[in-house]
């Protein structure tokens, strides 16, 4: 194991709760490594976590600046520290969040008498509407569900108790909403992943000569290859059709186009609004629609299936498409004052930070970025 898988397997144990106290200070002195000048951590129940979060803010702050990665405004940025500004961010936030657990504290709000209202990330949270009407709020504990001859959760227990049988053409709908995401196993195997603010609407049984599911919003599929039994995706602007492999779709209402990303494979995409052919994709392609007509362009598949492994990526990435992905995520409005910054950002992040350690973020960027209630104000 590498330092850096190593201090991945430590922050993902004080996320959690579970770090020792020889864990906590290894992740301590590698966060220390990055300057000559100790933090200097609390150490009894009478510390002030608001002090210590200015301490390890102020600490990022020149580590940034020092390397030189400090953009001007309306530049595009190129890179973040690699490391310390995906990884560290999180020590930032899970450290005060670990010092709050340390003190006995396990809501936020205990101990933000006079601070900013900090905001959670978004977790696993969605709503199946069964074909009776019937509505049922999946558990947030579990991150999918099974579809076959009964629904389950992926331990195995019951969505609920008393199971419809699955019929062929009679429609389930799985919606997340702002701030949610869940899985689906559906029947023939095929995985998909509902990013927040989306839905899929899918059969109990597909049927014979092919499997057709509806999507909005955001999501990415794993298809199971089934011969002759093609695999179509439906949108009100676009069709997909694929045997199979694994792409990812981003339909969002408030996004200018729609987006189809090939991971492998081949799949077709045909604009249901004009004559236009089919476009057939190859890896590493993506399909861009936009009044109708679709284009074609190289890009980094990464870049689009991250956000199921609980990670934000951004690769001159504009500052609005940025910013719609975390509203979304932290289900946060955005207003700007004075318009839109002109910056583009590359950078990873994961997306277990709560909205202030983002915020912090922006502002080593020069945003000026506040949270006033469920608003993110851009001065």
């Amino acid at each position: 194991m590498n330092q850096h898988q190593d201090i991945d397997l430590l922050i993902a144990k004080l996320e959690a709760g579970t770090i020792n106290e020889k864990e906590y200070g290894r992740l301590v002195a590698w966060y220390n490594s990055f300057d000559d000048r100790k933090v200097v951590l609390p150490t009894d129940q009478n510390d002030d976590p608001k002090q210590l979060k200015e301490r390890m803010h102020q600490k990022l702050f020149e580590t940034i600046h020092r390397e030189n990665i400090r953009p001007n405004r309306f530049v595009k940025v190129r890179k973040w520290l690699p490391y310390v500004a995906a990884a560290l961010m999180v020590v930032v936030t899970s450290v005060w969040l670990f010092r709050n657990h340390r003190l006995g504290l396990t809501d936020l709000q205990t101990h933000q008498a006079g601070f900013v209202q900090d905001i959670p990330p978004g977790s696993n949270r969605a709503t199946l509407t069964l074909a009776s009407g019937q509505t049922v709020h999946l558990k947030e504990d579990e991150g999918g569900i099974v579809v076959g001859e009964e629904l389950s959760y992926e331990d195995g227990s019951a969505v609920y108790e008393a199971n419809e049988s699955a019929l062929e053409n009679t429609y389930y709908e799985l919606s997340t909403p702002r701030g949610g995401t869940y899985k689906v196993s559906l029947p023939d195997g095929t995985v998909v992943w509902l990013n927040a603010a989306s839905s899929l609407k899918y059969p109990g049984r597909f049927a014979e000569n092919e499997r057709v599911v509806e999507v909005s919003g955001e999501a990415y599929f794993s298809v199971a290859p089934a011969a002759n039994k093609p695999f179509k995706v439906v949108h009100a602007e676009q069709t997909i059709s694929v045997l199979g492999t694994e792409f990812n779709l981003t339909a969002y209402a408030d996004d200018e186009g729609i987006k189809t990303t090939l991971m492998n494979g081949s799949i077709a995409v045909k604009s249901t609004v004009n004559d236009q052919p089919p476009t057939v994709l190859h890896p590493g392609q993506q399909a861009y629609l936009k009044q109708g007509v679709i284009g074609v362009q190289a890009v980094n598949p990464a870049l689009y299936g991250a956000w199921k492994d609980g990670v934000f990526y951004f690769e001159d990435t504009p500052f609005d498409e940025m910013m719609r992905q975390i509203a979304r995520w932290y289900d946060v409005d955005i207003r700007y004052n004075n318009g839109i910054p002109k910056e583009s950002f590359s950078g990873k992040l994961r997306r277990s930070v709560t909205l202030l350690g983002v915020l912090a973020m922006l502002r080593t960027s020069d945003i000026n970025a506040v949270l006033k209630e469920n608003t993110i104000v851009i001065n």
